[in-house]
């Protein structure tokens, strides 16, 4: 088996430079996924809370128009 060659600077630069591309779109890629991952479940805790107040309002009202039976 023959020795193998050592690489000339610049195809190691080229190599480096390829794999660090590669982490920047991993990177890129997982930022977005992380910063989905907190986002959504914010949403869901702070959407309902931010519609507690105008529904209830229309739901007191939608009762105090139900009449009951006067012997209920």
């Amino acid at each position: 088996m023959p020795p193998e060659q050592p690489l000339s600077a610049e195809s190691r630069l080229v190599s480096i430079e390829a794999k660090l591309d590669e982490l920047i779109a991993t990177n890129k890629k997982t930022r977005t996924y992380l910063l989905w991952s907190i986002a959504i479940p914010l949403l869901m805790l702070v959407l309902p809370l931010l519609a507690i107040p105008l529904v209830l309002p229309l739901f007191n009202t939608y009762l105090s128009s139900l009449s009951l039976p006067s012997d209920f």
